[in-house]
């Protein structure tokens, strides 16, 4: 069935609040035991308790890095939540109503474009987005389009993607595209469509039976590199897939046990009662997962507003519930992004790094060239960080 609701509108809007601060069925999904493992591609299923009793955010910090964001008239961030680097800059889309800012590797402001509207070579929504050598290339969901922008914003070429993916990613010569809420071809259920460069199909991938009773939009991208890797997560899924030369497979799973809202089957089949339970329930029901080489940073929600922190070693599986108050009512809006090796690489508001470095010791942490405490204290944009953390206990 397909569920419409009259609030569906701001659904969406709650929805894409929690990714912005993150920055937010399963087929395949396992219920093996966690054991560690000497490869970090084995498949693997992390049991996660949500009732655990946490540690404050700032004792598993190690060492961290910190850079200024230069403020200009032309670049005030509100916030950063996803970024791709090509060479020494660094593009973050998605800002204040269709920004894309440049920066310079070091921190200084490059260039902003914004071409949202509905004219010729102008952008209706940033949900995918990528770099390629001199090339920012987005995806726009709403009228099907791929564009190819230069550091300018000048559009340089564009083409119509035939389906109605909710992501894009360029792969083997061609695109993996997320299907979740759209059957392909009006009838085929598949998650995954691979195609070629002019969106031949190529693979339909991970078949499913039954309509998800609502779908949601969100801009953190389904598709993520990790090193030489990419992988795949649909919203509501509990299992991270492996894009490999011959299909896909199942990378790894979080067990939230009893606690995981979609292993009630009903959920599915009446989208009005799954919207009633998602505030109620206090069950998980959506999470984003940041994956690198040796860890995995997560925030998973259990209603539209409340959300939760964990940090787990891919390894041995270990995990920690993460405390994210920095006062008795405000919380850290850490927006992490990304893994750079064992750096985890985040932006931060200037608002919050006074407290944040009050928690570590003064041989913790340290500022990149041309950064001063003062010029983040004194700007409204936020900070870059790169956290690395201890051993998990």
């Amino acid at each position: 069935m397909t569920f419409k609701s009259p609030d569906s509108f701001s659904f969406l809007k709650i929805a894409s609040v929690f990714f912005l601060v993150s920055a937010l069925h399963s087929c395949g999904g396992t219920t093996e035991e966690s054991v560690e493992s000497e490869n970090a591609d084995e498949f693997r299923t992390y049991s996660i308790d949500i009732d655990k009793s946490d540690v404050s955010f700032t004792e598993l910090v190690d060492k961290v890095e910190i850079m200024y964001m230069e403020e200009t008239e032309e670049s005030l961030l509100s916030y950063v939540f996803r970024v791709s680097r090509e060479g020494d800059k660094l593009i973050f889309p998605g800002g204040n109503k269709g920004d894309v800012y440049i920066y310079t590797s070091t921190g200084e402001f490059v260039n902003k474009f914004n071409r949202n509207g509905d004219g010729p070579g102008e952008y209706s929504s940033i949900q995918s987005t990528w770099v390629n050598g001199d090339s920012i290339i987005i995806y726009d969901n709403l009228k099907q389009v791929l564009r190819w922008y230069d550091y300018e914003g000048n559009e340089l070429k564009n083409m119509n993607v035939p389906h109605r993916a909710t992501h894009v990613y360029p792969y083997h010569n061609g695109y993996a595209m997320d299907m979740t809420f759209s059957r392909i071809d009006d009838s085929l259920r598949y998650k995954l469509l691979m195609t070629d460069q002019a969106f031949n199909s190529r693979q339909m991938l991970l078949p499913y039976e039954e309509d998800i009773p609502f779908p949601i939009s969100t801009n953190v991208n389904s598709f993520k590199k990790l090193e030489d890797k990419i992988i795949y997560k649909s919203v509501f899924a509990d299992t991270t897939y492996l894009l490999e030369s011959e299909g896909v497979r199942p990378f790894y799973a979080i067990d939230f046990g009893d606690r995981f809202l979609w292993n009630d089957e009903s959920m599915y089949e009446n989208g009005q009662a799954a919207m009633s339970a998602i505030p109620e329930s206090g069950k998980v029901w959506i999470f984003n997962a940041v994956t690198g080489p040796d860890k995995i940073y997560m925030l998973y929600n259990t209603s539209f507003t409340d959300f939760g922190s964990i940090l787990i070693d891919r390894k041995t599986g270990d995990y920690q519930k993460l405390n994210m108050y920095r006062t008795p009512e405000e919380r850290y809006s850490l927006g992490a992004m990304r893994w750079e090796g064992d750096w985890l690489f985040c932006s931060i508001p200037s608002t919050d790094i006074e407290d944040f470095l009050g928690e570590l010791d003064e041989t913790q942490w340290s500022l990149k060239e041309g950064t001063t405490l003062e010029k983040i204290e004194s700007s409204e944009n936020p900070a870059l960080i790169w956290i690395k953390f201890k051993g998990l206990p």
